[in-house]
């Protein structure tokens, strides 16, 4: 009996682990970025400074991915989590996705610090899997 052998390389960045950060808008370092290879559990926007909390940011995913937002590191860092369909799933932007993030509101620092509307904003898409060995 012949049996194929897939090997498809899906590998989840952890929620708090980063390696490199693709984009810096007035300080706003923000992961990931455009055309990605893995899925991904979490999208980042890393601040300069301590925020004032705001939902001002919209993110719309297709497919749908369902996901949340929350404020980390002292409030200087926005996080979007992305959620699995039940229980079993592992909480990622799966291969063949893509998200757009869109600043709605003007967002600001404690020392004052303004980010206008529309100039924070982020695409991010999943290669699909890919067979790598059959």
């Amino acid at each position: 009996m012949k049996y194929l052998r897939i090997i498809v390389s899906l590998t989840i960045v952890g929620f708090f682990s980063l390696s490199v950060w693709a984009k810096d808008i007035e300080g706003v370092k923000i992961y990931p970025e455009g055309s990605i290879s893995e899925p991904v559990a979490q999208m980042q926007m890393s601040f300069p400074e301590t925020m004032i909390r705001k939902e001002a940011f919209a993110v719309t995913c297709s497919p749908e991915v369902q996901g949340f937002s929350s404020w980390a590191d002292n409030d200087s860092k926005w996080t979007y989590s992305f959620k699995g369909s039940d229980e079993y799933e592992n909480p990622r932007l799966p291969g063949g996705a893509s998200c757009q993030v869109q600043q709605i509101e003007e967002i600001r620092s404690v020392t004052g610090k303004v980010w206008k509307v529309r100039e924070i904003n982020n695409t991010v898409s999943v290669a699909t899997p890919k067979v790598v060995v059959v």
